[in-house]
């Protein structure tokens, strides 16, 4: 079949469809003014339906106020990149690029790696002359203050034991004051009561 080129503006086309014009454009245009209006540029590859094969094939598509770029292998349908008609756009994965990300004229990436620098430049500077100088200069009061306390703990603990121990000391004492002279006034009443039933014992006999 032989397949000729068709020209606009040119007498020698070389594609399919060549439009020679200045301010050129090619429009497509659903009529419909609703949602349901679908606009699409195929791209494919190879033969079969669009999108059937494992060949990746793409289209541009607006619908529903949304200009998206799809890829479309053995009839699954993905969108790879969305923009909507605010402007935000949806990146289905990893954004990778060899340039510069820039905004209002500044590069994005090296300016936060300078903010980046600055903040880590300070975080540093502040462990080191705060932090560090603090620790350091209250180190030694640290020090001070723990041999001070251990001290502290110490003589109360050697007073109060001496003063536990006389308590003990002088208890046992008590105790044994007390149960001498309990067992002395036990020995007396016994011996007492002995002669009282001896004396009747006798006198009733």
């Amino acid at each position: 079949m032989n397949i000729l080129n068709v020209g606009y503006g040119t007498t020698n086309p070389q594609a399919l469809i060549h439009l020679v014009q200045s301010n050129v454009s090619l429009r497509l245009e659903d009529p419909r003014d609703n949602i349901n209006s679908i606009i699409n540029i195929d791209f494919k590859r190879g033969s079969g339906l669009f999108g059937e094969t494992s060949n990746n094939d793409w289209r541009i598509s607006s619908s529903n106020n949304n200009l998206n770029i799809q890829k479309y292998s053995n009839n699954i349908t993905c969108n790879i990149v969305s923009i909507n008609e605010n402007g935000n756009v949806n990146i289905t994965n990893d954004l990778v690029f060899n340039g510069n990300l820039i905004k209002n004229g500044i590069d994005v990436i090296d300016n936060l790696s300078n903010y980046i620098s600055t903040v880590d430049s300070d975080i540093n500077n502040f462990i080191t002359s705060t932090i560090l100088t603090s620790i350091g200069a209250n180190d030694a009061n640290s020090s001070n203050y723990l041999d001070y306390t251990s001290n502290v703990i110490k003589s109360y603990i050697d007073i109060n034991d001496y003063n536990v121990s006389n308590y003990i000391y002088t208890t046992s004492n008590q105790l044994n004051f007390d149960t001498d002279t309990k067992f002395y006034n036990t020995t007396n009443y016994i011996l007492a009561t002995s002669n009282l039933l001896n004396l009747n014992t006798d006198t009733k006999f």
